[in-house]
């Protein structure tokens, strides 16, 4: 936005129009702004009151100051002792405008105008100028420049650069660059505070670092030398936009500059390196800045301790805790909340809770922020009970919850399918009207929450109060509700919301273009997608990683690999890293195909290098398509390029062996990825239980998996999968009975898979009752082939002769407002002719047609 104002300013006559025509207003504007006029003689103690607003000494130096002023304005002294008097008159005013008394100031210019003692000159009209600027007048400062301008005369670099300032503050940044390029043509040569302000705006007001950049070349070109808080604000923006070299660059550079970084500049670093997990280079630095004399303070050392915790480096975050208080750097509530927030981060909350004690131990409360964390982190862990003791706990050690920590709350029991407690506790915030109250990010979490769990139903009764309670539906609320309707399959009402966004003046963003664009992939209408694609650009979005990949995901879906290639690239040179499931969706269609060998050559001719994830999808691929020989080839290419093969690499060969009957080379593997100091992960155990399935060894593969109970990283959902099917094939449907009951009680959640191995088990060895009773825990909702469920346990009721309780549960089913798929209309058809009830079978064709 600021580039092309800036590129078209030549043209913009109009805002310097805007400016001139700001003079005639300016007689009738400053005496609003000057209720309290100075009086020549006042009483000590009503001087004393009128600058109460300031602190005791600076009022009595203001006072002071006005005197002297007045004394000038009021003396009737030769024109050639006047300018004398005027830089005495200019020097009292820049003083009491740096001690705050902007309002002053303008009362006795207003004087100094009115006595005609004088005329202002343009240091007088700097001053002036900088003071609207500081009490957030910026169009009176304008007005200021034009009646300058009218003179013939300019106001300074100094005024200019207050204008340029007040303008980025005021979030006019269109002004702010115009009036900047401007200076050159009125004969003002921009200084570095000038640059630095332009700077800083453009880089962190607007987030261009582009134009930050280009502007500091052009400085360089003029010889105009930078100063630290140029290079520190560069620096910051850099790292902030993930050009960490770059910013590191900049920093190296600085001496050569004649430079020396500051403490700002040092935080700067420091931060970006614990960021990048380089935390021996973060406490060089700190050394560094030690040897320097600069201020070192808890937020930079709980910075280097949050960055050790993040890498599970424990010890060294302890010893680092000791070394600040050893240094009398006592961590205070900000240092501890970095340290927590880390471990939570990291899934360790336990390590968070101790963090907590050793808080209360140094006699430091925690507040609102910490526990906040600390409940998140047990969320995230799914320990549920255990973070609902801690919400009740607060209050009692007097912290009592914000709507922040209420709302974290709510989107950890739906993230745990504690959807009723969820709806519960929205409840009980609307009850308590002494406590605190819904914001729109709470509305926005119970709605997504609820939309997630299909209860579309009660999703609108809340929008429906949350417009009572006068809140407007925002992008993010619009976005959950189309994100439903498309997984739904229910595109036009999707499509009816995403015009309606604009009509209650909501932009979509990128976030609600790429769940219509994946709605329409899913649906086959990729025309229709790309179209959305294209409209993203044309309204100034920018595209993410999720927008690209969804988009180069359906193209691979629809026949369209070679437009996938293309965006792919496209993608590469708009800055962004393809994923690994935008890798994923490309390899999928060459595995389909059987070119993946294509790809590696396309990607190898665009990269140097190519990075650890793009090998281990190629690792990946090859064992999927069983031809380990150039599995193990790309591994030894990408350990020549120096890159490190991670657990998802040794995963994947081994996956690969066992895929191919080779479990003793899986185990060759294995040892080998111990030796290197990698720990086996879930993955890994069940990639072993599955190997053993395969090869017919059930009691091997049981007892790997109790192993994984008892001692290892406890098995997830696929693992129990994997284990129940190898015991419902070899009929062993009680021993997988037994399992699945025990993910309910390990806090795990089944998915279709299971449900369906389950049932179809059930089905299958004639434990016909257990499978009802299964059917009736399962909220088929959550699923979007949920009805594959339905059919499979219809089939089997026709089977053994239950017709009626088949027909029963097809009736029931959509009496609950579900809809049977085209199989199992077929199903129904097919039993009930069979068994002569051909008017049934007449009137669910005609409802199915």
């Amino acid at each position: 936005m600021a580039a092309a104002a800036v590129a078209s300013f030549h043209a913009s006559i109009p805002f310097f129009l805007y400016i001139r025509s700001m003079t005639s207003f300016l007689p009738h504007l400053l005496p609003k702004l000057t209720n309290t006029l100075v009086s020549i003689r006042p009483v000590r103690d009503e001087r004393l009151a009128l600058y109460s607003t300031f602190r005791r000494e600076d009022s009595f130096e203001i006072i002071g100051r006005v005197e002297s002023i007045n004394i000038l304005l009021k003396e009737k002294v030769p024109n050639p002792i006047s300018d004398l008097n005027l830089r005495s008159f200019n020097y009292q005013l820049k003083r009491i405008m740096r001690l705050g008394g902007y309002s002053t100031v303008v009362a006795l210019f207003n004087k100094m105008v009115e006595f005609g003692t004088f005329s202002p000159d343009i240091y007088s009209y700097g001053i002036l100028i900088s003071c609207f600027c500081r009490m957030n007048c910026v169009d009176l400062g304008l007005g200021v420049l034009g009646s300058v301008l009218k003179q013939g005369r300019d106001i300074g670099t100094a005024g200019m650069t207050s204008l340029i300032n007040a303008l980025w503050l005021a979030d006019r940044e269109v002004d702010a660059a115009m009036l900047f390029e401007r200076m050159s043509q009125m004969g003002m040569v921009p200084d570095v505070v000038t640059y630095s302000t332009v700077i800083n705006g453009y880089c962190r007001r607007l987030g261009r670092v582009d134009l930050g950049l280009g502007l500091f070349g052009r400085m360089l070109k003029l010889a105009c030398r930078p100063d630290t808080v140029i290079l520190s604000c560069l620096i910051h923006s850099l790292c902030e936009a993930n050009h960490i070299n770059d910013g590191m660059l900049v920093f190296r550079r600085m001496r050569e500059m004649g430079c020396e970084p500051d403490n700002i500049t040092y935080t700067t670093v420091i931060s970006c390196c614990c960021r990048i997990g380089t935390v021996e280079l973060g406490l060089c630095y700190v050394g560094d800045m030690l040897k320097r004399g600069c201020d070192v303070d808890t937020a930079v050392l709980g910075a280097l301790v949050s960055a050790m915790c993040m890498i599970g480096r424990f010890r060294d975050a302890g010893f680092m805790f000791e070394r600040m208080r050893q240094m009398e750097f006592v961590p205070d509530v900000v240092a501890y909340g970095m340290v927590i927030n880390s471990c939570c981060e990291i899934k360790h909350s336990d390590m968070g809770f101790a963090v907590l004690g050793d808080m209360f131990k140094h006699g430091c409360q925690p507040n609102v922020v910490i526990f906040g964390t600390l409940l998140k982190g047990l969320l995230m862990r799914n320990r549920v009970v255990d973070a609902m003791i801690m919400f009740q706990k607060m209050a009692e050690i007097g912290c009592l919850p914000n709507i922040a920590v209420h709302t974290t709350l709510l989107k950890g029991l739906f993230s745990t399918q504690n959807s009723e407690m969820a709806l519960e506790m929205f409840n009980e915030i609307a009850r308590n009207p002494t406590g605190c109250r819904s914001n729109l990010v709470t509305y926005s979490t119970i709605i997504n929450g609820l939309l997630k769990n299909g209860a579309i139903e009660q999703a609108m009764d809340i929008l429906k109060e949350m417009i009572d309670c006068g809140f407007s539906p925002n992008a993010v609320i619009i976005s959950s509700f189309m994100d439903f309707f498309c997984k739904q399959g229910r595109l036009a009402e999707a499509y009816l919301l995403f015009d309606l966004m604009a009509g209650i003046g909501q932009k979509p963003d990128v976030v609600s273009c790429t769940i219509l664009m994946q709605g329409l992939c899913l649906e086959g209408k990729i025309d229709k997608a790309e179209k959305i694609f294209e409209f993203v650009s044309v309204e100034g979005l920018v595209p993410d990683h999720q927008c690209y990949t969804v988009m180069i995901d359906g193209y691979c879906k629809n026949n369209g690999l070679l437009k996938a290639i293309d965006l792919y690239r496209k993608m590469q040179c708009d800055g962004l890293e393809p994923t690994i499931v935008t890798y994923n969706s490309i390899l999928q269609e060459l595995c389909r195909k059987g070119s993946v060998d294509d790809l590696m050559r396309v990607m190898a001719s665009e990269s140097s290098s190519l990075d650890v994830i793009a090998f281990n999808i190629f690792i990946d691929a090859y064992c999927k398509l069983r031809n380990m020989e150039k599995a193990h080839k790309v591994m030894d290419i990408m350990t020549q390029d120096g890159k490190t093969p991670d657990i998802f690499s040794y995963n994947s060969l081994m996956n690969g062996y066992c895929l191919v009957g080779r479990l003793d080379l899986a185990f060759k593997v294995f040892h080998r990825m111990c030796s290197v100091g990698l720990n086996p992960d879930t993955t890994t155990y069940t990639i072993f239980i599955s190997g053993y399935c395969n090869r017919g060894m059930i009691n091997e593969a049981v007892r790997l998996f109790r192993s994984m109970v008892v001692q290892g990283p406890k098995p997830d959902v696929l693992a129990y999968n994997t284990i129940i099917l190898k015991l419902c094939n070899l009929g062993r449907t009680l021993d997988a009975k037994e399992l699945y009951y025990e993910m309910h009680t390990n806090g795990l959640v089944p998915n279709l898979k299971t449900y369906v191995i389950m049932l179809s088990a059930l089905l299958r060895n004639h434990y016909i009752s257990d499978a009802l009773e299964l059917y009736k825990t399962i909220d088929v909702t959550r699923f979007k082939q949920g009805i594959w469920i339905l059919n499979i346990l219809i089939e089997w009721l026709f089977r053994t002769g239950r017709a009626d309780v088949a027909k029963m549960l097809f009736d029931s089913f959509r009496s609950e407002g579900l809809t049977p798929d085209v199989s199992t209309c077929n199903i129904i058809i097919y039993h009930l002719t069979k068994q002569r009830f051909s008017n049934d079978a007449y009137k669910i064709f005609f409802d199915m047609r």
